[in-house]
């Protein structure tokens, strides 16, 4: 019916990973960069990656669709390791003021009124294919995760971004229709594979070329556990150079809806924020 779908849904959703570590210096800015971005609550969200630090302000880049837990109110949460004979992590979280979101792709960038004393370095230039790196976040809203792997080729990803309301014929013969109630509606977005393991909640991670540098953000994955779909780097360096573009969004603003790419993926966090269940049981997701 939908050959070859890759059918990813923007993850609310939690799963498990394995832990790696990494302690090079080459990636301690990247490894001391990676936030946790949630709800007040703190029980839904995804990564974020500390670009930079100054003043009273720190600025951290995640998803769009991360960014709509954040719109009643959100938290930047860092996980700081606890040296001693009993090792652990302290959370320390700030309250999220604004955020202003990409058109061009799944991208928001967010500002919190402190200094978070990091950031990280964007690179000059687009991963080689076969260059290796790591993808530093969160999965599941656990303590910091390293994977590493290689970047491959691009590869256009067909997100279902919200289910449309079914025809009476559709009813009768669609499969989405009949079991889940809705059409789905689809788009279709450039990714860079990258062959380290994501897992649910791995949205909004940094990916790192070999010389710690920022180039692509995961965005989007398939299954529990699968290689990442990121934003590739032209997308991420077109976003940061004219950012100025996009006003800032109060965290407790409603904004206007508009048509295209951004009210959609809104439109669809909405629509399936609260049917987790038919993610898992269809296997259709999105990282978030």
């Amino acid at each position: 019916m939908m050959n070859n779908l890759i059918s990813m849904m923007l993850v609310l959703l939690f799963g498990t990973v394995s832990y790696a570590n990494d302690k090079s210096e080459i990636y301690k800015a990247a490894i001391n960069s990676a936030v946790m971005i949630t709800n007040l609550g703190a029980n839904s969200g995804g990564s974020g990656i500390v670009l930079k630090s100054k003043g009273t302000q720190s600025y951290v880049l995640t998803n769009n669709h991360v960014c709509q837990v954040i719109k009643q109110g959100g938290l930047v949460t860092m996980s700081v390791p606890v040296p001693g004979p009993y090792p652990g992590y302290y959370k320390h979280s700030h309250q999220i003021q604004e955020y202003k979101l990409y058109k061009s792709h799944d991208l928001c960038l967010v500002k919190v009124y402190v200094n978070l004393n990091t950031g990280v370095k964007i690179a000059k230039k687009a991963p080689d294919v076969q260059e290796s790196g790591i993808a530093v976040g969160h999965p599941g809203l656990l303590p910091l995760t390293i994977s590493s792997g290689k970047f491959t080729n691009r590869k256009n990803a067909r997100l279902i971004i919200r289910l449309e309301e079914c025809s009476d014929i559709d009813k009768q013969r669609d499969f989405y229709c009949l079991f889940y109630g809705g059409k789905p509606i689809i788009k279709v977005f450039e990714s860079r594979v990258f062959t380290g393991l994501i897992s649910p909640g791995s949205s909004g991670s940094g990916i790192y070329n070999s010389s710690g540098e920022l180039v692509n953000v995961v965005f989007a994955g398939r299954g529990n556990r699968s290689q990442a779909f990121s934003v590739p780097y032209n997308y991420v360096v077109n976003f940061l150079k004219n950012h100025k573009k996009y006003k800032w969004v109060s965290v407790n603003d409603k904004p206007k809806k508009k048509k295209g790419v951004i009210s959609e993926i809104i439109e669809m966090q909405y629509e399936f924020g609260t049917t987790n269940y038919m993610i898992w049981d269809a296997n259709l997701w999105n990282i978030l």
